[in-house]
């Protein structure tokens, strides 16, 4: 708030923001430019920076904080924020009288910048290793003249009149004067002037204390005084501009801190509107921040904000001032030390992070890989713990894109690569379908041929109802979520063998996935199965088709999970779920050699996404290496252009698994799966000309070009694969944090050695043996070799491995497959260059009818 009478405005007027040094500018260019040089062996820090004066009040894509409980866009400009799993509006039934269920915009009172148009016109650095946003700003000297004074929290006329001098500030009030200072009604003058000083503020929200926001700052300067005084713009928070709460209350009011005061703003409102079934969402918001700041030469100075709501306790006022204390009381504390990084409030999130960064990639040779993979981990990191079972959004926790809604992009593209760095964060992701299966099974009933079992909403927020806003379609036929959710369940299993969970959690979500899809399937007079009305992953076809192939084969694992799950967990399965199983229809056109994407699909029509090429990766459907070949071709010719990011990705992992002689389809796939990354930190956009920002279901799909791709990871029941192969432009790859049956394992390649080295992290041993040759290795036979922690095997370059729990293991005995034998007897190949003879339909495929 400012002091001007009501009806007028102004700003502070100070002298104009001074460039920063150019020479400094066309180094931050070229560093960002070049990637930091070589990022192999540490020389890149994780840190992304930008120094040109320009860039941050002229930024299109900001830099965004969060830990999975808060997320937020720290621009500046914008002065709220969203909590996992607070949304406003109504399911899908209720669209006619409410507004859609979308993510609340809640108040960020710590997303502050500087009084006059100086704010972060020194650049900024995002430090992905640490989640720490730094803003910096050059403010020119002052001198002593009378300026506008813009109220800060706690402030008003009243206060104006009585406050005389403070920290190095004399205010007085001058009412309605307009020749005092710009018309304001409380003026203010340095004491003394100051020398240009470089303002620092570091944001970042804590990964342990999941309610708190933290910014630091600190300042710079030239000779001069021992203290200088800046002058923050704190947002301006009116019930106004969050309509997604009523009722709100704001206040500003005291708080003792061992001692010291504080000034605290409050905040608390309830969402306007719930879906049916839930409760209107209580968020209570506290901080303390000051308008004005005397700053020490040499010292640093702490500002923070918490945030709960009644999805998280029962006394949302309570809490944020408890922890607003909490914090104030430990910053204090650690103001102490001197330095920021050693206190005991930084360290914690710091080490958390830390932990988190244990799993990653280095690519010598690939500086621009290695950021982006790192920026996309961030990003996803970003939005998700495993604590608080809220799931994942298209944009990410900072964002609304999408109104906040989790998708198949969750499971499909985001979960992979979590799973295999992080699984209790995957394990989290699955939490969340199991807790919102009541809505599921409403969902399967509400049509009006009812279904039985589970089906999952196409959009979800709260309850797991459906909340895909008119006038789409998918809300009612993009079935094959329900299919996704139950392939990730498999692949969690698969890489955990967590049977507690299967048995407790996961099973009654296969069963009654399983149940849904044999209501669904139609049975035909020679006794074949379909899957009719329906829309499949490519959404051009939005009207309904008949015997999507993507949609029957995830339908089909699905089916026969749920009765491997059975087995597991000693439940009795329904003879059902297997007829139906291998009774689906799976077409081919055996003229073009390919798979039509549904019954009745003219060659050349255009789709808008990834969909049959997802077959082979992640769907595990086997088929001949020229069948393969013509999907990536013929479906590339007519995908959209300007589809979603992560479509390319998956072109770019089929060229892998074909191996030698598609290096260079394989490397301009790969490249363009992550050419929607924007300077300067690489935020994802939906589209290569903008949609959804931050798109992390993009940043999933290119993570999975990495390990699934390049470094070749496939999941099997008893054993997972490792088939690696280089990038082009790599001279070494590694891959760290890898997760498997509780341990933690490494693969290092390197080019020239013509050796990948797997190093087994932590954990109990492994078995580890070639199950395919590379060409030339000279290899004749192999046995297992087993690895206890802290050990490592060497094996040539291009071959693949099976890792698997050692006491199963036994030594092979024999002869080591090789690339022209592995598949000969089935006529197929599961990729990575093993061809094979034999015919070139799949048992089970059956030709397309009506396919032009």
């Amino acid at each position: 708030g400012s002091s001007v009478p009501q009806g007028l405005s102004c700003r502070a007027r100070g002298a104009e923001c001074w460039p920063i040094n150019v020479m400094e500018a066309i180094v931050g260019r070229l560093l960002l430019f070049l990637g930091a040089v070589s990022v192999h062996g540490g020389t890149w820090d994780g840190t992304l920076r930008i120094a040109d004066e320009r860039s941050i009040a002229k930024l299109e894509y900001s830099a965004t904080i969060g830990n999975g409980f808060i997320g937020a866009i720290m621009d500046a400009k914008t002065p709220s924020l969203f909590l996992a799993g607070v949304f406003n509006g109504s399911d899908a039934s209720q669209r006619a009288t409410n507004a859609i269920s979308h993510r609340a915009a809640a108040p960020n009172p710590l997303n502050v910048g500087l009084q006059g148009s100086c704010t972060g016109n020194a650049g900024g650095i995002l430090d992905l290793q640490r989640a720490v946003y730094t803003r910096r700003s050059r403010i020119p000297s002052q001198g002593t003249d009378w300026q506008c004074h813009l109220y800060g929290y706690g402030q008003d006329d009243a206060w104006c009149q009585t406050a005389g001098e403070q920290s190095g500030v004399r205010y007085k009030f001058v009412g309605s004067d307009p020749s005092a200072c710009d018309g304001c009604w409380c003026c203010r003058q340095l004491v003394q002037a100051q020398p240009e000083v470089l303002l620092e503020q570091r944001f970042y929200a804590h990964r342990t204390r999941s309610s708190l926001l933290v910014m630091e700052y600190d300042a710079s300067w030239e000779g001069g005084p021992d203290s200088v005084v800046v002058f923050f713009d704190l947002p301006e928070i009116k019930q106004a501009d969050f309509r997604d709460f009523a009722g709100a209350e704001v206040s500003s009011r005291l708080l003792d801190v061992g001692g010291e005061e504080h000034m605290a703003f409050t905040w608390n409102g309830v969402t306007v509107a719930a879906e049916p079934g839930a409760e209107r969402v209580i968020v209570a918001v506290m901080a303390s921040i000051p308008a004005v700041a005397r700053l020490d030469r040499g010292k640093w100075y702490v500002a923070a904000a918490s945030f709960h709501s009644s999805l998280d306790t029962e006394n949302p006022t309570g809490m944020v001032e408890s922890d607003l204390r909490g914090a104030l009381r430990d910053l204090a504390a650690d103001q102490l030390t001197a330095d920021q990084a050693h206190g005991v409030v930084f360290s914690a999130h710091e080490a958390a992070w830390a932990e988190l960064w244990k799993s990653g990639v280095t690519i010598e040779g690939r500086a621009d890989v290695e950021k982006a993979v790192k920026s996309s981990t961030y990003y996803i990191l970003s939005s998700l713990r495993d604590d608080w079972h809220h799931s994942l959004s298209p944009g990410g926790l900072p964002s609304n894109a999408y109104n906040g809604h989790t998708f198949w992009d969750t499971e499909t593209w985001m979960y992979p690569p979590l799973l295999a760095w992080y699984p209790k964060l995957a394990r989290s992701l699955l939490q969340y379908r199991v807790d919102r299966l009541p809505a599921s099974e409403a969902k399967a009933k509400s049509y009006e041929k009812p279904f039985d079992g589970a089906m999952f909403a196409w959009e979800s927020a709260v309850t797991g109802s459906e909340t895909c806003p008119p006038p789409w379609s998918m809300g009612e036929l993009e079935q094959h979520i329900s299919a996704d959710i139950a392939f990730a369940v498999r692949q969690y299993f698969y890489m955990t063998s967590d049977v507690s969970w299967l048995r407790d959690h996961g099973y009654e979500l296969l069963s009654k996935v399983a149940d849904f899809w044999v209501s669904k399937a139609e049975r035909d007079g020679s006794g074949q199965y379909h899957m009719n009305h329906v829309v499949p992953p490519d959404e051009y076809a939005d009207k309904g088709v008949d015997d999507s192939i993507y949609t029957n084969w995830v339908a089909k694992k699905a089916l026969e999970f749920a009765g491997e799950a059975a087995d597991v967990v000693g439940k009795q399965k329904k003879p059902q779920w297997q007829e139906v199983a291998d009774g689906l229809v799976l077409l081919l056109d055996e003229g073009q050699q390919a798979h039509p994407e549904f019954e009745g699909y003219k060659w050349g029509t255009p789709i808008k996404q990834a969909d049959v090429v997802l077959l082979p990766y992640p769907l595990e459907m086997p088929m001949p290496q020229q069948v393969r070949l013509n999907d990536l071709d013929l479906y590339a010719k007519v995908t959209d252009k300007n589809g979603p990011a992560m479509t390319w990705g998956m072109h770019a992992i089929g060229y892998i698994m074909s191996g030698k002689g598609y290096e260079a389809q394989a490397a301009a796939n790969f490249d363009r799966s992550f050419a929607n990354v924007k300077q300067p930190y690489l935020i994802w956009t939906e589209t290569p000309t903008g949609g959804a920002t931050n798109f992390i279901t993009g940043a999933g799909g290119f993570l999975q070009t990495i390990t699934f791709g390049y470094f070749g990871l496939r999941i099997h029941r008893d054993h997972v694969t490792l088939s690696p192969s280089m990038m082009e432009g790599a001279t070494v790859m590694e891959n760290r944090g890898l997760q498997y049956l509780g341990r933690s394992f490494t693969v290092h390649c390197d080019a020239a050695a013509g050796q990948q080295i797997v190093t087994l992290d932590a954990g109990e041993a492994l078995a580890v043996s070639v199950v395919m040759a590379a060409e030339g290795s000279g290899i004749e036979g192999s046995e297992a070799k087993i690895l206890q922690a802290g050990a490592s095997a060497s094996f040539p370059l291009g071959s693949t491995l099976s890792l698997k729990d050692a006491a199963g293991a036994q030594p092979s005995q024999g002869a080591v497959t090789t690339p022209s034998r592995l598949f000969a007897t089935v006529g197929v190949d599961a990729g990575f260059g093993a061809s094979a003879g034999g015919p070139a339909g799949v048992p089970g495929l059956v030709a397309a009818g009506g396919a032009g």
